[in-house]
């Protein structure tokens, strides 16, 4: 997603996720678990990235 011509992180990947733009920054598990929970970004359901953190929808 991009706003005001820049990328907006949106989605959380796994890293050799064939979904995740070029726009990628690394996360740890830490940082992936509280973007999850700010209820603006989500997991992508293709690489799993939320289950394989602990959440389930």
């Amino acid at each position: 997603m991009r706003v005001g011509g820049r990328p907006v992180p949106d989605s959380v990947h796994h890293g050799d996720c064939r979904m995740a733009s070029g726009h990628t920054q690394a996360l740890t598990r830490e940082q992936a678990l509280q973007v999850l929970t700010d209820g603006q970004t989500r997991a992508c359901e293709i690489c799993c990235a939320g289950p394989d953190l602990g959440i389930l929808d």
